[in-house]
């Protein structure tokens, strides 16, 4: 590893910053597969899957109180004949993660700043003018009353994909379409340009 732009002399530097980085990266990398691996576990047993999840993930401090609703869904059972049932499903609700987030981590949703603070209120009103230029179709745009600066843009996505025994499982995730970085990054990659 070599800078850019480095003379001879500040090799052995930059070597040792390199050393350095290097071993940091391996330590973040080590502790993060150790957490990964230990989540991974945590699923494999018959019982209890959800007591041993949280044993692993809570002293990491990354557990948020998100209220768990249920809603009612049928279902087809297969064995020993088949046929269709009702039954409580666990969801967490978009709106539920949101009020959560913009009481425990508003900088999370709000450009990196605190509700009281005025700067995200400019930078949603900004994104969405540049926004209207690109979809002036979107219905935000169709009623003039609505204060954007308090609109919160974010992308959705939904994908059916497996859980435990191969059954077929919907999942839907949201981010905010600007981080806690604030307007000069987006959360995909690079700068939206303003």
């Amino acid at each position: 590893y070599r800078r850019a732009g480095s003379d001879d002399e500040d090799d052995e530097e930059s070597s040792g910053d390199s050393d350095l980085a290097f071993e940091l990266l391996d330590d973040y990398l080590s502790r993060g597969a150790d957490l990964l691996y230990k989540i991974a576990r945590a699923g494999q047993s018959k019982t209890n899957a959800t007591r041993n999840l949280m044993s692993v993930i809570n002293p990491h401090n990354v557990m948020l109180p998100v209220p768990i609703d249920v809603v009612k869904i049928s279902i087809c059972k297969k064995r020993p004949t088949t046929r269709t049932l009702d039954v409580w499903w666990p969801i967490l609700k978009m709106s539920a993660w949101i009020s959560t987030l913009l009481s425990c981590r508003p900088q999370a949703l709000l450009c990196g700043f605190r509700p009281e603070d005025s700067e995200w209120r400019d930078i949603f009103s900004t994104f969405w003018s540049y926004y209207e230029e690109a979809n002036p179709g979107h219905e935000l745009f169709a009623d003039k009353s609505k204060d954007r600066a308090f609109c919160l843009p974010y992308m959705l996505h939904g994908d059916e994909g497996r859980g435990l025994r191969n059954k077929p499982l919907w999942i839907e995730s949201f981010q905010p379409v600007i981080g806690h970085k604030g307007g000069a990054y987006t959360n995909e990659a690079g700068h939206p340009g303003f």
